[in-house]
């Protein structure tokens, strides 16, 4: 769902930007890639200027997933803040929105952060 959700967004992406969006590894990217090419629902083009770059996009197969899923979705968070004031809606997804930024991890500083925590057992 992810790799269609940003794909809409921005329309077209390359593999690393999205998996830097996704926050997951390329080679796990990949395999996704893979599944959702044999259904047809992306397909992978290799940049013009760099070979080892591939674009990736949504193909018109995607259009009715997408349709079901921001369906569901909008059901669910209806569901989720039932009974909430608009006002508490609101500062839900602000904190949520602060978790989310506290347990995020930049990827640059996360080889240090595995060595400390190992060092410390």
């Amino acid at each position: 769902m992810q790799v269609i959700a940003w794909l809409v967004r921005h329309s077209k992406l390359t593999q690393s930007e999205l998996a830097g969006l996704m926050m997951v590894e390329p080679p796990t990217l990949a395999e996704i890639l893979s599944r959702m090419e044999a259904c047809d629902w992306v397909t992978r083009t290799q940049c013009p200027e760099h070979r080892r770059k591939n674009w990736v996009e949504v193909t018109d197969k995607v259009e009715p997933v997408w349709k079901q899923i921001t369906e569901c979705t909008r059901q669910v968070r209806s569901e989720a803040v039932a009974g909430l004031s608009k006002k508490e809606q609101i500062e839900l997804f602000r904190m949520l929105k602060q978790v989310h930024q506290n347990v995020h991890i930049d990827k640059s500083t996360a080889g240090e952060a595995v060595k400390t925590a190992g060092g410390q057992r």
